[in-house]
């Protein structure tokens, strides 16, 4: 890149971030200014950086480790298609909300914000350069929360299940899924046309493998 290309870019990014420093303890929100090509941060409002206990210097030099260190990588990856989605879109006058984990510390656990993103910057073939994100705790919405809440636990649940979903047989979690809907084993055997005896040495092999108690924890 031309020296004199890379200092107008430096100079752009410098008057943005000023103009935002005007009003950000005015927003509701922590303000983020991402490069748009890699998601590394380039400017974080005084708000956020003093609740992720950084410089905005310290921050600048993580590059894309930021995303990793205060980020869940499980959950970017539901929404990281709808941001590409969006950048290819190239419309500075879009906004996408989009919900993510974050969290201040690995000793901490992830709590829910909602951030909107808009593109503030293209270059002149109208690629993206500069995205700004405000991005607010889900906690400061009560009935969101609790919602946002359940839906975290049950991620959690499933990360920490899966593996022993993934022992069943393909006619185990066939079986499992009338289960579930409180079929008898007659019932299952008459719509399957094998024996109760073969259904019910089913569910006591799925309550096994799942380490279920009763038919209701499977």
């Amino acid at each position: 890149m031309p020296e004199n290309t890379k200092t107008s870019i430096d100079e752009l990014i410098a008057n943005k971030i000023a103009a935002i420093q005007e009003y950000e303890d005015d927003i509701p929100g922590v303000i983020i200014v991402h490069n748009a090509s890699n998601g590394s941060v380039v400017y974080m409002s005084k708000r956020g950086r003093d609740q992720l206990g950084v410089t905005n210097e310290e921050l600048i030099a993580m590059g894309q480790e930021y995303l990793i260190r205060f980020f869940n990588p499980e959950e970017a990856k539901q929404y990281s298609p709808k941001l590409l989605d969006f950048l290819q879109r190239q419309d500075e006058n879009e906004i996408i909300s989009v919900f993510q984990q974050v969290r201040v510390s690995p000793e901490l656990p992830y709590s829910w914000h909602i951030s909107g993103i808009k593109i503030i910057h293209k270059d002149d073939n109208g690629i993206p350069l500069l995205l700004m994100t405000v991005a607010v705790p889900v906690e400061s919405v009560h009935e969101l929360a609790q919602k946002a809440q359940r839906v975290l636990d049950e991620n959690n649940f499933l990360k920490k299940n899966s593996h022993l979903f993934e022992s069943l047989t393909k006619r185990e979690i066939e079986l499992l899924k009338l289960f579930s809907k409180g079929l008898t084993n007659e019932s299952i055997a008459q719509q399957l046309f094998i024996s109760e005896e073969t259904v019910a040495t089913h569910r006591k092999n799925i309550k096994r493998k799942l380490n279920c108690k009763t038919n209701y924890d499977c």
